[in-house]
């Protein structure tokens, strides 16, 4: 399945100490892998936090009008017996897994390979936000802090 982590918990991956409460992940959206991460959820117990079912991802042009007309950045999947287990499905271009490919590592998660976005992706794709937020612009000066100590 092709996913790559590209949030908060790719920002604590790459040597970052702070919380996160979701997981976001960059899919991509190839028919036949979204299918099979979208039954990997539903295995999970994860739902869509809105009232749209999952199968509209596989439809190209209502996720750019979910993007376009709803301003959503993220396709929201939630545990309705645990709130806290949450995934965010990234929609926009920003966010794409064919952008974001280029610049990932891969990490051994118990055995596991895991795709998680590098420093430097990560501080590009922060730095591209519309509204960055405070912890945005603190994950970028760690991710700068620990890019520099990896180079020097």
């Amino acid at each position: 399945m092709c996913v790559s982590s590209c949030g908060g918990w790719a920002v604590v991956m790459q040597g970052v100490r702070r919380m996160t409460m979701d997981l976001d992940l960059s899919v991509d959206m190839d028919p036949d892998n979204l299918r099979r991460f979208l039954d990997a959820l539903k295995e999970l117990n994860l739902t869509p936090g809105a009232p749209i079912p999952a199968e509209s991802l596989l439809d190209e042009k209502l996720r750019q009008y979910i993007v376009r007309e709803k301003n959503a950045a993220v396709f929201s999947f939630i545990d309705s017996d645990n709130p806290y287990r949450q995934v965010d499905v990234m929609l926009t271009d920003e966010g794409s897994y064919d952008r974001l490919i280029l610049e990932s590592d891969v990490v051994r998660i118990g055995g596991y390979p895991v795709r998680i976005v590098s420093k430097k992706g990560l501080i590009h794709m922060k730095e591209q936000l519309r509204h960055p937020r405070e912890k945005d612009l603190q994950d970028i000066r760690e991710l700068r802090k620990l890019s520099s100590s990896d180079n020097g």
